[in-house]
């Protein structure tokens, strides 16, 4: 996915990050997409990371802030 695009078919799983002062934050991971629209220009669902850090900490010893 380039930067400030949608997601398209088959970018379940793609990132949603953000930069802060040349720093690149991970914020979420694309969930779902629409398929029965023919267009990447329809709404994504993205599930929250932070939502998960205790799991990813323990899982891979990354810490998230």
């Amino acid at each position: 996915t380039h930067p400030m695009t949608n997601t398209c078919h088959n970018d379940m799983g793609g990132p949603l990050m953000r930069e802060k002062n040349g720093v690149w934050y991970l914020y979420g991971l694309s969930a779902t997409k629409d398929y029965a629209v023919n267009s990447c220009s329809s709404a994504t669902i993205f599930t929250r990371v932070s939502s998960f850090c205790s799991n990813i900490a323990s899982t891979t010893g990354v810490k998230c802030i």
